[in-house]
């Protein structure tokens, strides 16, 4: 799976939560950005299905590659 750079702001309580978490589970804050965030997707089952119609076929030569990152 490719990694690209996400950027954004968010409220200071918010980065604090996430840094120390980080701290206290010795996860690296990346991680835990896209724990929450594969966390949010699989309870947003609506989204979701509207979401994987976007996304384009995967080859069949891609074998254990898919797009659900």
């Amino acid at each position: 799976m490719s990694q690209v750079m996400f950027a954004t702001r968010l409220p200071e309580s918010q980065r604090k939560y996430i840094q120390y978490k980080a701290m206290d589970t010795g996860k690296q804050q990346q991680e835990l950005i896209a724990e929450i965030i594969a966390f949010y997707q699989q309870h947003d089952q609506e989204f979701m299905a509207r979401f994987a119609a976007l996304l384009p076929p995967v080859d069949s030569a891609d074998k254990g590659i898919s797009n659900d990152s």
